[in-house]
């Protein structure tokens, strides 16, 4: 027997269907938007605290005395560590018609994070950063913006000249008059010992900060002393983890308010189809094909009530990332792939509790008896 045209014959006329229809579709487009928006928040913020560099930079010393280069290249064997070197120790080098600066090495992945996105990739050149500016024995204002991409002299002791290219600058904190040199200018210091090296203790970037306890319980074992350099960045971990529970318990709250409402929503529909029951049972419909023909039209509320809310949910992302932005100056994107997904797995558990939720009232439609309803007109 067809059971679509017994579904769908007054599927159009019951006013009450369009209320359903309108708060489904609210429900679903706030639920979704809100969802999604704390979702790509909490992404952002992982990268920007959780997995910042200075959470991810560990210092390690030895119970020898000095750091020994196996000691280096074991570190570095381990998995899950990008890198693992020593220090220069402090000099100052010279700049051609310029001030003075101290030399310091980090990792490229640190003046990535750090230095405003410039970096040394050179495996041949002698590559440098400068700062923006520094403030001279005048009590002025050198500005070096102009070298970028340009080589330029500096000088050792009067009496030695290195060329090296100037690939960016950084904006300096507190003054401070760091000229960041590559990995060829390093070694180039190292086998003119024009700078011996920092061996009391090893610099360690991890890949990922979930890495990092792991890796220094590893290094703990093996008798080394390892601790985050940068403890600056723990209060906003925790301030991120503190974060992260409250979304995971609005999720939690957020699917026991969509069951709770899909529940109370399918109760109405049935209570309104009584007399459409009564009659389809009175002409032979039997329970199972009226449980189907229920099942059809809820589920066809809740299809047009998802394309709904897909429009709405869509208006309210944006609504919610531009005030994101105001506040706190991030951008939300919409990306499709994640959004589809997540519209697929909400609309799937909203299917699974219109599901449980038909299959409770099942009871109620076992019930309705039409000489009962005709009583009670």
């Amino acid at each position: 027997m067809n059971l679509f045209i017994p579904a769908f014959n007054s599927f159009f006329r019951k006013k009450k269907l369009l209320i359903y229809i309108i708060t489904i579709s609210i429900t679903f487009g706030l639920i979704i938007s809100v969802i999604y928006d704390m979702y790509k928040l909490n992404n952002i913020y992982y990268y920007k605290i959780k997995n910042n560099i200075k959470n991810r930079v560990l210092i390690v010393t030895s119970s020898n005395e000095k750091i020994l280069d196996t000691d280096v290249n074991y570190i570095s064997s381990l998995d899950g560590v990008n890198n693992a070197y020593l220090e220069l120790n402090d000099f100052s080098i010279n700049i051609e018609d310029g001030g003075a600066f101290s030399v310091k090495y980090i990792s490229n992945e640190e003046i990535i994070e750090l230095l405003e996105n410039n970096s040394m990739e050179s495996k041949e050149e002698l590559q440098v950063i400068l700062p923006y500016r520094i403030l001279n024995s005048n009590g002025e204002y050198e500005y070096f913006e102009n070298l970028i991409d340009k080589n330029v002299n500096f000088f050792i002791n009067d009496d030695i000249t290195i060329n090296a290219q100037v690939t960016g600058v950084y904006n300096p904190k507190n003054y401070e008059t760091y000229v960041y040199v590559n990995e060829v200018f390093k070694s180039f210091l190292e086998n003119y010992d024009l700078s011996s090296i920092n061996d009391n203790y090893i610099k360690v970037v991890v890949r990922d900060y979930n890495d990092v306890d792991s890796i220094i319980d590893t290094l703990v074992d093996k008798g080394y002393n390892a601790y985050i350099m940068d403890k600056s960045g723990q209060t906003d971990i925790k301030f991120y983890n503190m974060a992260k529970s409250i979304i995971l318990l609005m999720i939690a709250f957020i699917t026991i308010f969509t069951y709770i409402s899909i529940t109370i929503i399918v109760n109405g529909i049935i209570s309104g189809e009584k007399m459409d029951i009564a009659i389809l049972k009175a002409i032979g419909y039997k329970e199972k094909q009226i449980y189907k023909i229920m099942k059809l039209r809820i589920v066809a509320i809740i299809i047009v009530s998802i394309i709904l809310g897909v429009i709405i949910s869509l208006g309210v992302i944006q609504l919610i990332a531009s005030f994101i932005f105001y506040k706190l100056n991030i951008l939300i994107n919409i990306n499709l792939v994640e959004y589809i997904l997540l519209l697929m797995m909400f609309s799937a558990i909203i299917y699974i509790i219109t599901c449980i939720s038909l299959k409770v009232n099942n009871i109620k439609i076992k019930r309705i008896n039409i000489i009962e309803l005709m009583k009670n007109i």
